[in-house]
């Protein structure tokens, strides 16, 4: 089996998401207790963890608002947002959408809307797993060349 590298998202539950699809995925196709070798890099959390640690919940929740606060400065989004931008798309045409974010997989679900949604980790997850069982076809179905 190949060794895919993974490098982990700013939010550890996207990382989660990969790990896991990955790991299932390789276990559904070998059997058993099998999962993925797989080398991964994350982001250090630090700053949560000391405030968690020193019991300064307040303090984490000013870090997540005002990060929600920039977000939103930069035009950052709301799932109703989202799910408006999802029903226009539909309206002019479109079969599906694909939620090529991270974030957004963990922040909608196929319940919120009639339109198919593609999710970005479960496709990456299944042609990671795809590619370290030796499938060959991936490398060339990405190839630029």
């Amino acid at each position: 089996m190949k060794t895919i590298g993974l490098l982990g998202c700013m939010q550890w539950e996207s990382t989660l998401a990969y790990y896991r699809a990955i790991n299932q995925g390789i276990r559904d196709a070998k059997g058993g207790l099998h999962s993925a070798k797989l080398v991964m890099y994350s982001v250090d959390f630090a700053a949560v963890d000391r405030m968690q640690r020193g019991d300064d919940w307040d303090g984490i929740s000013e870090l997540l608002c005002e990060a929600e606060r920039k977000q939103a400065k930069a035009g950052g989004g709301s799932k109703k947002e989202y799910l408006q931008v999802i029903e226009d798309l539909a309206e002019q045409g479109a079969d599906a959408v694909i939620l090529g974010s991270n974030d957004l997989c963990l922040l909608l679900a196929q319940t919120d809307t009639e339109v198919p949604l593609l999710n970005a980790v479960d496709i990456h997850a299944t042609k990671a797993v795809n590619y370290a069982l030796g499938d060959s076809t991936w490398a060339r179905s990405t190839s630029h060349g």
